[in-house]
């Protein structure tokens, strides 16, 4: 008989347990990020515009094309082989490399080492002797270090937007890399035309230089 009161209690204690849990509300979901509306939004612009260097690089420097010519007393096909290898590595470079690498050191570090080579490569296409080995080296340098947010900027992008926003999100962010083909022409044909084609990379310098991107941007 007691056995059986005491089921009963213990039946009847776990009804009320249930009961209350029913009652209570549920928790609040744990936040997708930790950064504020205004932060995560301002972080998307920040590598929208930097992804925006890299594509403009690559096309800024093709009205020029004829001036280089001239300048570095080559063919066209020598000058033509500049272009390539920029497109080359700039396309190689960023799942191989850059991707890889943010998984092991963050991307932070990434996104300030890799602006350093492409503002240090635009400093020196600006200044140096008009060698052509020069120019082909420094154009790969330039192609490696303008690729990296290719890349990174979609990890960086998809780690703070909830995938319910996630689409917009990244519809920004692409606005940057799909912008630099089609400015790049209009700019490079403005100094090709005005200025001396050494502006066309000094522009480059000072433009990554004035932005400090990399420096606003999260681990």
């Amino acid at each position: 008989m007691a056995d059986s009161s005491a089921s009963s209690s213990d039946k009847l204690e776990k009804d009320l347990v249930v009961e209350h849990s029913k009652n209570e509300p549920a928790p609040a979901p744990a936040p997708y990020t930790a950064f504020s509306t205004h932060r995560k939004n301002f972080i998307i612009f920040v590598v929208t515009a930097a992804g925006f260097f890299g594509p403009l690089s690559g096309g800024i420097y093709l009205p020029a094309l004829n001036v280089l010519e001239d300048a570095f007393n080559v063919s066209d096909t020598a000058i033509n082989v500049t272009v390539s290898v920029f497109m080359l590595v700039f396309a190689i470079g960023k799942p191989l490399l850059w991707a890889g690498l943010s998984d092991w050191r963050g991307r932070r570090p990434l996104y300030i080492v890799s602006f350093g080579i492409f503002i240090a490569a635009n400093i020196l296409l600006a200044t140096v002797p008009a060698k052509y080995g020069a120019l082909l080296t420094l154009r790969i340098i330039q192609a490696f270090g303008s690729c990296a947010v290719a890349s990174l900027g979609a990890g960086t992008v998809a780690d703070m937007v909830e995938p319910k926003g996630r689409a917009f999100a990244m519809s920004i962010f692409l606005l940057g890399p799909q912008l630099g083909p089609i400015l790049g022409p209009v700019l490079g044909g403005l100094f090709a035309g005005q200025t001396s084609w050494r502006w066309i990379f000094g522009f480059l310098g000072e433009l990554s230089i004035e932005s400090k991107l990399a420096t606003h941007l999260p681990e």
